[in-house]
Parts: C-alpha cells; sequence; structure tokens
C-alpha cells in the first residue's frame, strides 16, 4: 500500500507563504509579487483602500482590477521609457520608431483602460457608503457637507 503523503501533488503541511491571502482583501493577481507591476499595484490599492470607503468584496475585488490596471501602465510607461532611452543613446541596434511608437499607442490604451475601471469604482464607493447610525454620526456627516 502506498502512503498517500509520498505520491507526488499530495498536500503537505500547511499552506506556503505564497498561498496565504495578501493583507488588505487584495487577491494574488501576481505570481511573484515583487515585480515593479505587482508593487505598483499594491500601493495604488493601499491608495484607493484610504480614498474610498471599501467594504464589501465587490467594491474590492474591483479596487484590484482598477489597480491592476494601474500597475500594468506603469510598467508600459517603464518599458517606454527605456525604449526611447536606448533609441536616443544606445550604440549598436537600436529600438526602431515604429517599435517607440507601438509602445506609446499600448500607453494609452492602458490608461484608458485604468481610467474606464476607476469610474465604477467611485460609483461602487459612492453608493456602499454606510448611513449614519446615531446621531453623532449624522451630525458629523451633515457639518462635513455644509464645508465643501
Amino acid at each position: 500500500m502506498a502512503r498517500l503523503w509520498a505520491l507526488p501533488g499530495a498536500l503537505k503541511g500547511p499552506a506556503m507563504g505564497g498561498k496565504r491571502p495578501l493583507k488588505g482583501g487584495l487577491p494574488r493577481l501576481f505570481a511573484d509579487c515583487r515585480s515593479v507591476p505587482a508593487r505598483a499595484c499594491r500601493r495604488h490599492y493601499d491608495g484607493l483602500r484610504q480614498r474610498y470607503e471599501l467594504t464589501d468584496r465587490v467594491t474590492l475585488d474591483f479596487a484590484a482590477g482598477v489597480a491592476s490596471a494601474y500597475g500594468s501602465w506603469r510598467a508600459v510607461t517603464a518599458q517606454l521609457t527605456a525604449t526611447e532611452r536606448l533609441r536616443v543613446t544606445g550604440k549598436g541596434r537600436r529600438p526602431s520608431a515604429q517599435a517607440v511608437e507601438r509602445l506609446r499607442r499600448r500607453q494609452g490604451l492602458e490608461w484608458s483602460k485604468y481610467e474606464s475601471a476607476l469610474r465604477p469604482l467611485e460609483e461602487l464607493a459612492s453608493a456602499s457608503r454606510k448611513a449614519p447610525t446615531n446621531a453623532r454620526e449624522l451630525l458629523e456627516q451633515r457639518t462635513a457637507e455644509t464645508r465643501t
């Protein structure tokens, strides 16, 4: 009789560090959370959580998608900057003008994808704002509205 724990693919012990959920409710979107787009995504996700009241799972997942789009835009922007620098100052074989223009278009597409994802998140976050539960919260909300 074969031992179950000796079989390939069998579960052994607790899940590894890469399998645990990330802090703040961010789902695992990247294989390596240390990559440049993953770090930008994390920073932007934290900023979105501070700016909007992200309370339910749907808005948290939507914020993760928006942050992922932002991370993609940052990665394309870095690639475009490096390509332009290599075209101007590089030696030997350099990227063509067509390659630079292709990256510029891609950067614009990534930015429009980010903006189009951000608008529904703002609507979701404003719709999910908590109603005041006591008189003090109601008074604070009203004074904040009159100041603006």
